[in-house]
């Protein structure tokens, strides 16, 4: 089983190539960690400017979910106001689907499914370039599950600085 989400991870990482188009990549990138995670739902937000992040693509939204995510904007500094109120292991922070959020991070909480959790990844690359969310039916991650889809991220992260470097 690992050996095969290894190789899912190496055949995403090499699917993201930077002569696609910048919504290509972002596209395959969320599908490819939600297929990787097995999260329904997952969305991928990007410093759009040196102080706010922005949805960028996202998976497994409802309609009105989606309409929400066009205009959301976040404080680049979500993960330090996060660490103070939720659960945090390494990098990666969550909480249960029930816990509201501080309300400079309320447009996180994407998906809240009955008893689930959501699951924040930073995607660091000498700074933090954005942050994945994952959202699923699941009381809580297991701490194996969060170490590796973090190391998932930050292959994807890599991978997408590289590509946004190549098109500069």
């Amino acid at each position: 089983m690992h050996s095969a989400r290894i190789e899912q991870l190496l055949n995403l990482v090499g699917a993201l190539r930077p002569d696609l188009d910048s919504a290509e990549l972002y596209e395959l990138a969320v599908g490819g960690l939600s297929d990787l995670s097995g999260y329904p739902a997952v969305v991928m937000w990007r410093a759009e400017t040196a102080h706010t992040l922005r949805p960028l693509n996202y998976v497994g939204l409802s309609d009105s979910q989606q309409a929400r995510m066009r205009s959301a904007r976040l404080p680049l500094n979500v993960l330090d106001v996060l660490r103070q109120h939720l659960h945090s292991s390494g990098e990666a922070i969550w909480w249960p689907a029930d816990r509201g959020l501080p309300s400079d991070a309320a447009a996180l909480g994407i998906v809240a499914y009955a008893g689930g959790h959501s699951l924040l990844l930073p995607m660091l690359y000498n700074q933090l370039l954005g942050v994945v969310v994952l959202s699923g039916p699941q009381p809580q991650p297991e701490a194996k599950t969060t170490a590796f889809l973090q190391q998932c991220v930050d292959q994807v992260t890599v991978a997408l600085a590289a590509a946004d470097t190549v098109k500069a």
